[in-house]
């Protein structure tokens, strides 16, 4: 005992295991068996990273800032980005996927500076179509609310955001259990529920389910970065920013920092028990094989175990994570108002699913693009039919799908898993088996809460690398 004991104080004072401390095999097992994992902050330390999205080019980029030297990030893709993905044609970047960033996108307006990416205030109307009218944000609260059921909104809405404020911090574990509730019965517990519906066709639109199913942690993750106290009406909304050059290229400009490795898909990930030998095995495209300390997987929780083995308590966790079925769709109309942006409030209910949530045209070309959330069961020609139905209701004629993009969307927990301890559970699990998880999964499906969180974890457990 006291000789295992001397042993593992001569790693920790020289950072290095010598021969003169080396521990035999049978306490090295011993060591894994008994002690909490460890990261020994060595320059030479081989990492993996699954994933060249922004979590994982963030927490890449982390650990490079910290020091380690041997990062690789490993993308299935030919091109990094994830969901951000820019596709430049003829002069135009058409956005596939993340298109906006608020004010309160830190990190991300930050990386654009550093690499000096350029970005601008989305100058186009928005309107809310509810019962047929277009309303903007003043005339949607005036057409539903009157002015003291909008004071009393305004002050639960202050108070909400302070009673809360650990919202603000990177993920969701140990929060309040009344978030946990859906969100619709937590806005009106609250007395929110004229700002909720205010942004209920702009939260649906960008994808996030439905109030009814999502529970409340999820909006009000992002809900106060849009809608924000102040102004002569007592609300204002944020302002969004777009990148003329494409949002992907904010993450190109990283990538090119870092060695990543496209077209190398993780097909298999072997984690090894014993310290003997490196803990970790990946295969690349079922083939070629590469050995590493540690392993950042940067992939919805739901599809880890298409790749690798999982623990019992893996399994069991990961397995109670949904998505939504999201599409973004290029398409042609005619005679359609031109009315910049458009979200479809009266769509924004589980009953009409399949239906437009979002709708945008930047110019009086009859290109337009549009969001749906989409039922698994329904079929693209079924998709692109009520679609087309959606059009014809605005008045317009649809003419032809120019290009379509299915996303496996917004990886989230329902409130029995959060009542179940989710969260809290995955937390406790990061680092063990030299394994880390990082992505929306476990921290919002925006560009911003993803980064930050990937940014934050590698910081808490990574110290920085010094020898």
């Amino acid at each position: 005992m006291i000789q295992s004991v001397f042993r593992l104080t001569c790693i920790l004072l020289l950072g290095l295991g010598v021969a003169s401390c080396a521990a035999t095999p049978e306490e090295e097992d011993a060591l894994d068996t008994n002690a909490e994992e460890l990261v020994w902050p060595r320059r030479s330390m081989r990492i993996a990273v699954v994933g060249a999205g922004p979590s994982g080019l963030t927490a890449a980029q982390t650990l490079r800032d910290l020091g380690y030297r041997n990062v690789t990030v490993f993308e299935r893709e030919d091109r990094v980005g994830g969901k951000v993905h820019s596709l430049r044609a003829g002069g135009r970047v058409t956005e596939l996927g993340a298109v906006f960033a608020s004010p309160d996108y830190h990190l991300v307006l930050g990386l654009a500076d550093r690499y000096g990416i350029p970005y601008e205030e989305y100058q186009t109307d928005r309107g809310i179509l509810d019962q047929g009218v277009v309303h903007s944000a003043e005339s949607f609260l005036s057409s539903r609310y009157s002015q003291l059921e909008l004071i009393g909104a305004l002050v639960a809405y202050a108070g909400v955001q302070a009673r809360f404020a650990q919202l603000n911090l990177s993920g969701f574990a140990y929060l309040p259990d009344e978030l946990d509730l859906p969100f619709d019965e937590f806005a009106e517990r609250n007395g929110i529920t004229p700002i909720a519906e205010l942004v209920r066709s702009v939260m649906v639109g960008f994808g996030y389910a439905y109030y009814e199913d999502a529970p409340a942690m999820y909006f009000m993750k992002l809900i106060p970065w849009l809608v924000k106290l102040g102004g002569e009406r007592g609300l204002q909304q944020a302002p969004y920013y777009t990148f003329p050059t494409g949002y992907q290229s904010i993450w190109e400009a990283v990538a090119g920092e870092l060695d990543v490795r496209l077209n190398s898909e993780v097909t298999s990930i072997t984690r090894r028990s014993s310290r003997r030998g490196a803990p970790i095995e990946i295969t690349i495209n079922g083939t070629r094989r590469y050995e590493f300390d540690e392993v950042i997987v940067s992939v919805a929780l739901n599809r880890v175990g298409d790749f690798m083995p999982l623990t019992d308590e893996e399994d069991e966790l990961f397995s109670q994570v949904e998505s939504e079925r999201y599409f973004f769709s290029a398409f042609t109309a005619q005679d359609l108002p031109r009315e910049s942006v458009l979200f479809f409030h009266d769509n924004a209910f589980p009953e009409m699913i399949d239906h437009v949530n979002v709708w945008a045209s930047r110019d009086q070309s009859p290109l337009m693009v549009a969001y749906q959330i989409a039922d698994w069961s329904s079929s693209y020609d079924s998709i692109t039919a009520t679609l087309a139905a959606d059009v014809a209701a605005r008045g317009g004629r649809f003419g032809a799908l120019q290009l379509r993009q299915e996303w496996d969307y917004f990886p989230h927990v329902s409130t029995e898993a959060l009542r179940g301890g989710f969260y809290e559970r995955v937390e406790s699990l990061q680092g063990e088996n030299h394994t880390y998880y990082v992505g929306s999964t476990l921290s919002f499906e925006t560009v911003e809460h993803s980064a930050r969180y990937a940014r934050d974890l590698m910081i808490r457990h990574f110290p920085p690398a010094l020898f």
